[in-house]
């Protein structure tokens, strides 16, 4: 059975993935459920991406940790991201941040997560690229806290034609 999620609409499929990665836990973590595996760390499209028609698509397994998660390139340089519908931002850590070159624009304030507030900066990506599909322009917030993984949140899944889960495979293009 398929899953097919319009962008606009909120999901709540990955509840509690915001808490982890703005808490600086990751799923290998000890007090994220346990030590899950590498295999959750190394995330690789079962396939690379395809072309139908005139859109590219993108398909990602589903981690042992029962996550999705998908690499992208963001100004040039490769990106983990955890695939997070219940996040309004995609959000980077402060070291992705940094290895990309995204830069602060305004003031430093928090963000509410599902874990509590966090301190961040926001930022503007230039180059984003997933599944083969280029997207650029799209803020984001960086967490000013070590350690965690990257969220690829609604306001860059809402730019991709489509976005579906079936079974344990995540679609989008």
């Amino acid at each position: 059975m398929a899953i097919l999620l319009p962008i606009s609409f909120t999901s709540m499929v990955c509840a509690g993935c915001a808490a982890i990665a703005i808490a600086g836990l990751t799923p290998s973590s000890p007090t994220a459920g346990g030590d899950i595996a590498a295999a959750a760390m190394t995330d690789t499209p079962s396939a690379a991406p395809v072309q139908i028609g005139r859109d590219p698509i993108g398909r990602w397994q589903r981690a042992p940790d029962g996550l999705f998660y998908v690499n992208a390139t963001v100004n040039g340089v490769r990106v983990r991201f955890l695939v997070d519908t219940g996040a309004s931002v995609t959000v980077l850590t402060s070291e992705d941040a940094r290895r990309v070159g995204a830069g602060a624009i305004g003031p430093a304030t928090t963000i509410a997560t599902v874990g509590g507030s966090a301190p961040m900066r926001w930022t503007e990506l230039e180059k984003v690229a997933l599944g083969g599909k280029r997207l650029g322009r799209i803020s984001a917030a960086v967490v000013d806290r070590p350690g965690g993984v990257s969220l690829l949140g609604q306001n860059t899944l809402r730019r991709m034609k489509t976005f579906s889960i079936n079974g344990d495979e995540l679609t989008l293009s």
